[in-house]
């Protein structure tokens, strides 16, 4: 289980957004870079698990949305050789890593990723939703849907899991 929590929680996440707003063929108001400063799992009794923000970030530009997580306490290590990873430290790293990018479209307060990449093949062709609150610069996201393309719930929202992220939009130039 504390795997499927690590991978999990590397998802996004909280709430509702107060209009109905649409990026089909232009921009919306998600359009930028977003990091993630705050990221929680609540189970389905309510019970809470704390996540990291570490080199962690969301961008969305017109129809398309990047997201990128690490889990863990800490960055990743440099691998003991720089720039050539052995294959114990690639399945470390994969281990605490969410990356997809593809499409995206928002409504009615619900935000839905259609990845046309992830790491995860089996996501590609899929989708996640989010319920959401946008307010100015900071972006409160829950993620409770994630399914496979052929139609597979993720394990942990299957059973009621919910992962909540906070996150507050990169002003040009900022780290």
């Amino acid at each position: 289980m504390k795997k499927a929590w690590s991978l999990a929680i590397l998802f996004v996440a909280a709430c509702v957004q107060p209009d109905n707003a649409s990026n089909s063929g232009g921009s919306s108001p998600l359009d930028g870079a977003w990091k993630l400063v705050a990221s929680e799992a609540v189970s389905p009794n309510g019970e809470r698990f704390p996540g990291h923000s570490q080199e962690s970030f969301l961008l969305f530009a017109g129809d398309y949305y990047s997201m990128n997580w690490a889990t863990g306490t800490s960055s990743a290590p440099f691998s003991r050789e720089p720039l050539r990873p052995n294959d114990a430290e690639k399945v470390a790293r994969y281990n605490t890593l969410i990356v997809n990018a593809g499409r995206f479209d928002v409504s009615g307060g619900v935000l839905t990723i259609h990845p046309d990449f992830a790491l995860v093949p089996e996501y590609v062709g899929g989708l996640g939703e989010f319920d959401y609150v946008l307010s100015g610069d900071m972006l409160d996201l829950e993620w409770h849907t994630i399914e496979s393309a052929d139609g597979t719930p993720d394990p942990n929202t299957a059973i009621g899991v919910r992962f909540h992220y906070k996150f507050v939009r990169r002003q040009a130039g900022a780290p």
